[in-house]
Protein backbone atom coordinates (compact mmCIF):
# COMPACT_ATOMS: atom_id res chain seq x y z
CA UNK A 1 0.00 0.00 0.00
CA UNK A 2 3.04 1.95 0.24
CA UNK A 3 3.20 3.00 -3.70
CA UNK A 4 -0.98 4.40 -3.22
CA UNK A 5 -1.49 8.16 -2.73
CA UNK A 6 -2.78 9.03 0.44
CA UNK A 7 -6.52 9.43 -1.22
CA UNK A 8 -5.89 5.83 -2.18
CA UNK A 9 -4.89 4.23 1.13
CA UNK A 10 -8.19 6.24 2.55
CA UNK A 11 -10.53 4.52 0.61
CA UNK A 12 -8.92 1.54 0.94
CA UNK A 13 -8.98 1.82 4.84
CA UNK A 14 -12.52 2.31 4.04
CA UNK A 15 -13.12 -0.51 2.20
CA UNK A 16 -11.51 -2.95 4.71
CA UNK A 17 -13.26 -0.97 7.95
CA UNK A 18 -16.87 -1.67 5.86
CA UNK A 19 -16.04 -5.30 5.15
CA UNK A 20 -14.93 -6.13 8.38
CA UNK A 21 -18.12 -4.43 9.73
CA UNK A 22 -20.62 -6.56 7.67
CA UNK A 23 -18.57 -9.38 9.05
CA UNK A 24 -19.40 -9.00 12.17
CA UNK A 25 -22.65 -7.67 11.55
CA UNK A 26 -21.87 -4.22 12.61
CA UNK A 27 -22.99 -0.78 10.74
CA UNK A 28 -20.44 0.66 7.60
CA UNK A 29 -18.81 3.98 7.86
CA UNK A 30 -21.88 5.08 5.20
CA UNK A 31 -24.30 3.55 7.34
CA UNK A 32 -22.51 5.22 10.93
CA UNK A 33 -22.18 8.45 8.88
CA UNK A 34 -26.36 8.39 8.04
CA UNK A 35 -27.48 7.72 11.38
CA UNK A 36 -25.75 10.74 12.61
CA UNK A 37 -27.12 12.90 10.03
CA UNK A 38 -30.14 11.57 11.50
CA UNK A 39 -29.73 12.46 14.96
CA UNK A 40 -28.65 15.79 14.22
CA UNK A 41 -31.86 16.32 12.09
CA UNK A 42 -34.08 14.56 14.62
CA UNK A 43 -34.01 17.78 16.84
CA UNK A 44 -33.93 20.60 14.19
CA UNK A 45 -36.32 23.04 14.05
CA UNK A 46 -39.46 21.94 11.89
CA UNK A 47 -38.63 18.66 12.63
CA UNK A 48 -42.04 16.22 13.37
CA UNK A 49 -39.32 14.68 16.11
CA UNK A 50 -38.00 17.77 17.75
CA UNK A 51 -38.23 17.49 21.55
CA UNK A 52 -38.58 13.82 21.57
CA UNK A 53 -35.56 11.24 22.11
CA UNK A 54 -34.00 9.88 18.88
CA UNK A 55 -35.85 6.56 17.56
CA UNK A 56 -34.23 4.95 14.89
CA UNK A 57 -37.27 2.78 13.90
CA UNK A 58 -39.57 5.51 13.08
CA UNK A 59 -37.29 6.33 9.81
CA UNK A 60 -37.66 3.78 7.08
CA UNK A 61 -34.52 4.34 4.70
CA UNK A 62 -35.06 0.76 2.71
CA UNK A 63 -37.89 2.04 0.14
CA UNK A 64 -36.77 5.92 0.86
CA UNK A 65 -36.21 5.92 -3.16
CA UNK A 66 -38.59 4.18 -5.89
CA UNK A 67 -36.80 0.93 -7.18
CA UNK A 68 -34.25 1.66 -10.09
CA UNK A 69 -34.07 5.85 -8.94
CA UNK A 70 -30.62 6.88 -7.75
CA UNK A 71 -32.39 9.15 -5.26
CA UNK A 72 -31.53 12.43 -6.96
Amino acid sequence: MHEFGQDERACVQKLMFDQQQKMLGKPTSDELTTEEILKKAWNAEGSPFAGTEYDRSKINLSNSFPPGSSGT
